[in-house]
């Protein structure tokens, strides 16, 4: 809580209009009181990822600071977000949209698989599949790892499967490209 507290301090002494937070210290920020009593006019775009963001304690955040937010969704092993939730993609939207992972970037291919390597649905539980430019195509020194990981695809890049226990969702709103 003391860095969130120093986070405003610097983010009002140096008149930041740019920051990214994961959503537990957003969550906090809403719960520090000290928080309004820093001028944060300056930030306009708070990115925010690395686990789902409440919709509802998104609305909240919206109310006080306004539509700055910009989820983004991807992971080590993909130098790139693989989705994101633009500033316009949280006006006005519904609590579906806002849990999503928002829409596929334009140089990515993604894809939820099941055990067997078969699309999903949208909304259905399976392995997060990413194609990019930006994937890895292997750990380093670790080509053990790489089997169940990576399958390779047409050129020098891989697919990136990531196994997940937990629902991910692309969204409605979401383009496949």
């Amino acid at each position: 809580m003391a860095d969130l507290k120093q986070w405003c301090r610097n983010l009002e002494a140096e008149r930041i209009t740019m920051s990214g937070l994961v959503p537990t210290l957003l969550y906090w920020l809403l719960d520090l009181p000290e928080a309004s009593s820093h001028d944060l006019s300056a930030l306009r775009t708070v990115y925010y990822g690395a686990a789902p963001m409440s919709p509802s304690k998104l609305k909240q955040l919206q109310d006080r600071f306004g539509n700055i937010f910009l989820q983004i969704y991807g992971s080590t092993e993909c130098l790139q977000p693989a989705t994101t939730l633009c500033k316009a993609d949280h006006i006005g939207a519904d609590p579906k949209r806002l849990a999503s992972a928002g829409r596929v970037s334009l140089t990515v291919e993604l894809r939820v698989m099941d055990e067997a390597g078969n699309p999903l649905p949208a909304g259905a539980t399976g392995e997060v599949w990413i194609r990019s430019r930006a994937t890895i195509s292997g750990y380093f020194n670790n080509p053990k790892e790489r089997r169940p990981n990576f399958a390779m695809a047409s050129g020098s890049r891989a697919i990136l499967a990531i196994s997940t226990n937990k629902a991910f969702s692309i969204s409605s709103t979401a383009r496949r490209t």
